[in-house]
């Protein structure tokens, strides 16, 4: 029987159109796709909303017999599915799924990955996955709401914070970031915005 992600564990949620588009970046569309259906139908790619009917039309597109659904369509960009099941039709939407699951169908050396406290830190970490890292920090200690800006977000903590860590701590192989170049970043970098995802 298939694995059942924990769900609660994850730290991002992204739409399923931003799944795709990480997973393009190293493989053709078809690929990217088919990865993605095989993983959120043996439940190593978490998604919401919880829903039976959901996980049955993930089960009939990657290949599994799911006799109860029929006519599946999937609005890769829009994030959202359409199928009959048992006759009736269905629409669900918004699609998320996590990020970190997504991250984990990745080539390793293309895996961006959140490091812990615990974890040595001797190799070079990409700035993304060291914002995520700190934003989700700078929420659990009550240092910034959901309601912050990206500019200030970027210009009065993660700016400084990143320059504060490769200085004070030498075994961070990480290249500081204006906190212009941040805002792009949280701009254009699947699961690092809205705060309110990051958990």
């Amino acid at each position: 029987m298939a694995r059942r992600t924990d769900q609660s564990s994850i730290v991002a949620r992204i739409l399923l159109a931003k799944a795709l588009e990480v997973l393009e970046e190293r493989h053709p569309p078809h690929i990217a796709w088919e990865m993605l259906v095989r993983g959120l139908a043996a439940g190593d790619v978490p998604y919401w909303p919880h829903d039976p009917d959901l996980a049955a039309l993930w089960r009939k597109l990657s290949g599994a017999g799911e006799p109860h659904i029929s006519h599946p369509h999937v609005d890769r960009e829009g994030s959202w599915v359409e199928f009959h099941i048992k006759g009736i039709r269905r629409t669900i939407y918004p699609i998320q799924v996590g990020l970190e699951a997504v991250w984990g169908l990745l080539p390793k050396d293309a895996r961006v990955s959140a490091p812990s406290e615990e974890q040595e830190q001797s190799r070079r970490i990409k700035p993304e996955a060291w914002l995520l890292n700190e934003i989700r920090r700078l929420k659990k200690d009550g240092e910034i709401s959901d309601t912050i800006s990206k500019k200030e977000l970027a210009k009065d903590f993660l700016g400084p914070n990143m320059r504060h860590a490769v200085k004070t701590n030498p075994s961070v192989r990480l290249k500081p970031l204006k906190w212009t170049s941040i805002v792009n970043m949280l701009r254009d970098k699947p699961g690092l915005w809205p705060i309110s995802a990051i958990e």
